[in-house]
């Protein structure tokens, strides 16, 4: 299944840096910005649990509320 998703754009601070996952397969994310509305975040974490069911959990969003938020912030190019 292939899921085609319209990035909100005005709501995402950038795009990480290229990182690999347990099984060697190559992957970025899009972090949101910490003030982005609760509707659109609900609404696009609905698409990353249906990408990472498809896609060995990896993530397409990463959200404000995410432990590792930071990280992933430090990560984008």
């Amino acid at each position: 299944m292939m899921l085609v998703i319209q990035d909100p754009k005005e709501y995402i601070v950038g795009r990480t840096s290229i990182m690999i996952d347990d099984t060697g397969c190559a992957y970025t994310t899009r972090v949101f910005k910490k003030d982005t509305p609760a509707s659109v975040i609900a609404e696009m974490k609905e698409h990353d649990a249906d990408w990472r069911r498809e896609n060995n959990n990896r993530p397409l969003f990463i959200f404000p509320d995410d432990p590792e938020y930071e990280k992933y912030l430090a990560l984008i190019e």
